[in-house]
């Protein structure tokens, strides 16, 4: 708990100083901003990444300038209560504030984030790690450009369950349930040591059961895997690219 509280405690002391000097605290509600989330899919199966998409919303009716810094915080709870702050990197990257204007009923939308591979707790773990119901929230900090009053907004928490795989994606959940498929999944990344037999299996899966769940997850790794490789790629691995972004551009 006290390891937990310090590294909140460091992320947030970063914000601050990536959003500049502030003069007082305020609550979300006096500023007329609301942060706002929404899951792709709420129902997902065990290994199957939530994909988390925010929006920060003017209600107010004013214009309204503020400072912000890069993607939100997302916290995890298994009871509702006691809510663990999601980390895919043990990394806390450091945003340049941006000054953003949102008219009235106009929205910021803040980028797709990927809830699923757990780096900060070593030896590393899926958050999802079991069936159920799991509870989601996010948390953006912003300073109000003419009082320079620092905003905590905090989204409503909503509720994603997840089932056991059956059928086809059993035998697939089967064949990835392990740290290095989680890690390849998450960060489109393997140890150079096993990199080569995650791939080819990542491939046969593909091969052998192209309706599965897990497959279009699998595509988009094995595509920013392929990306960021950029002039190492082989002619092989380039023509397996374009193959699979044809076939995930059909999606």
């Amino acid at each position: 708990m006290r390891f937990e509280y310090m590294v909140k405690l460091t992320v947030v002391f970063a914000s601050l100083l990536s959003l500049m000097e502030v003069d007082l605290l305020a609550s979300s509600s006096d500023s007329g901003l609301k942060l706002e989330i929404k899951a792709e899919k709420e129902n997902l199966i065990l290994g199957e990444p939530l994909l988390l998409e925010a929006n920060i919303v003017n209600l107010s009716e004013k214009s309204i300038k503020f400072k912000m810094g890069g993607p939100p915080e997302i916290f995890v709870s298994k009871d509702g209560s006691f809510f663990l702050q999601y980390r895919s990197t043990s990394v806390t990257p450091i945003y340049r504030p941006t000054l953003a204007t949102l008219n009235p009923g106009e929205s910021k939308n803040l980028g797709k984030s990927k809830v699923f591979y757990y780096e900060f707790e070593p030896p590393g773990r899926i958050i999802f790690d079991s069936p159920g119901e799991y509870f989601v929230k996010a948390k953006y900090y912003i300073t109000l450009e003419d009082t320079k009053t620092y905003i905590t907004l905090e989204s409503r928490t909503i509720c994603i369950k997840i089932a056991n795989p059956e059928g086809m994606d059993k035998k697939v959940w089967g064949l990835i349930h392990n740290i290095e498929f989680a890690k390849f999944l998450q960060h489109s990344y393997a140890e150079p040591a096993k990199e080569k037999e995650v791939i080819k299996t990542l491939k046969e899966i593909i091969e052998a059961y192209p309706a599965s769940t897990y497959v279009p997850y699998i595509k988009e790794a094995l595509i920013m895997h392929y990306r960021k490789k950029g002039q190492n790629r082989s002619p092989e691995e380039i023509d397996y690219l374009r193959t699979l972004e044809k076939d995930f551009h059909k999606r």
